[in-house]
């Protein structure tokens, strides 16, 4: 069982953080929507839930913490870049499948197996950017 646990510990963290980057989204959204509005709420979440994703993901899940405020920089620019092109992805990507006949109803939400659909790809593209081009190894042949 522990032999399991550690094959999928990153994994493991990087859904249960993934999750705690949705309460953050959401909690930030709820607490300040009826101060802010409904745009700046869902923008104050968003970038409140990336921040939150960037720390975790740095020192828990891909575990780069304390490899000096360098790679810190480079981590958190292309951290940022790659989210913002989740979100297009996520933006563009739920609109295009509406817009082109995926429009069904799921659980109450009109488009919501687009967005369901759309949401699935956009974990596993910031999954994959995450682990192999952001929070990568640096190989032994040359510096990072």
């Amino acid at each position: 069982m522990a032999a399991l646990l550690n094959k999928y510990l990153e994994l493991i963290l990087y859904v249960l953080f993934g999750a705690g980057t949705v309460a953050v989204d959401v909690g930030l959204y709820a607490l300040l929507v009826d101060r802010t509005g409904i745009r700046w709420a869902n923008g104050l979440g968003w970038c409140g839930a990336v921040a939150f994703a960037f720390f975790t993901n740095k020192f828990f899940v891909f575990r780069t913490g304390g490899r000096g405020p360098a790679r810190a920089l480079r981590e958190g620019a292309e951290f940022l870049g790659a989210r913002l092109a989740s979100l297009l992805v996520q933006v563009w990507g739920v609109d295009f499948l509406v817009r082109h006949g995926l429009d069904q109803t799921l659980l109450g939400v009109t488009g919501g197996l687009s967005k369901a659909l759309v949401t699935v790809v956009v974990i596993v593209m910031n999954y994959v950017l995450s682990k192999f081009l952001i929070f990568r190894t640096p190989s032994k042949e040359g510096p990072p």
